[in-house]
C-alpha cells in the first residue's frame, strides 16, 4: 500500500485492513447480495468471514465513506494509467506485455523505490522471470491495433512511450545483465 494511502486509512476512527475496508465497502451497497473474493490462505477466509458477519447494507458511516473517497482520489492521483488489466489489448503483434507495462508503471508512482521497480520491470518484461522473450514497452511500433480493443480508451502507444522514458532508459541492458545474474539465466 502506498504510504500516502496508509496515512488516509490511519485517519479513520475504526482501524481495518485494506481487505476489510474493501469488503465493508462492497457489502455497504444494498444491491449487493453475494460477494466473491479471492483468497490465498486460510487466514484470508477467516478475515472474510469475520467481515461478512459485521458488514451489511448502509453500515458505513458518512465519515467512513468520506475516507474511502479520499483513498480513491489518492489512488487516482498516484496511478498514471487507468488500465484494469483486462488484457483485451493482447496479444500485441510486437509482443509488448501492455498490462504488465502499465501495472509496473503505476507501481513506480505508488512505491517508494524507483530502483526496485525498474529492476522488477527489467526482470519481468525482459523474459528473465518467464520462459518467454522480452515484452518491453520499447518494442511498440505504434501500429494502433491495441487502441481498437481497449475498453478504457487508453492512448496505449503514448503511455507506452512514457513507460520507456521512465522505466527503461540508457541502463536497461546493464539491468538485464544484472537480472540474469541474479536469477541465473543466460
Amino acid at each position: 500500500m502506498p504510504p500516502a494511502v496508509k496515512e488516509i486509512w490511519d485517519e479513520a476512527p475504526t482501524k481495518r485492513t485494506s481487505a476489510e475496508w474493501a469488503l465493508h465497502w462492497v457489502w455497504n451497497h444494498p444491491e449487493v447480495t453475494v460477494v466473491l473474493s479471492g483468497m490465498n490462505e486460510e487466514a484470508n477466509i477467516e478475515e472474510n468471514l469475520t467481515v461478512a458477519d459485521k458488514a451489511y447494507p448502509n453500515s458505513l458511516t458518512e465519515t467512513e465513506l468520506q475516507i474511502v473517497k479520499k483513498v480513491e482520489r489518492k489512488y487516482r492521483e498516484l496511478m498514471k494509467v487507468s488500465c484494469t488489466g483486462c488484457r483485451y489489448c493482447m496479444p500485441c503483434p510486437e509482443s509488448v506485455n501492455i498490462p504488465l507495462c502499465f501495472e509496473t508503471y503505476n507501481n513506480l508512482y505508488m512505491s517508494d523505490n524507483a530502483d526496485e521497480t525498474k529492476f522488477l520491470y527489467t526482470a519481468k518484461l525482459g523474459g528473465i522471470l518467464s520462459v518467454g522473450n522480452a515484452e518491453f514497452a520499447s518494442q511498440c511500433v505504434k501500429c494502433g491495433e491495441c487502441l481498437e480493443k481497449c475498453p478504457q480508451h487508453i492512448d496505449i502507444p503514448t503511455i507506452l512511450a512514457s513507460v520507456v522514458e521512465e522505466l527503461e532508459g540508457p541502463d536497461l541492458e546493464e539491468r538485464v545483465a544484472i537480472a540474469k545474474q541474479v536469477f541465473k539465466r543466460t
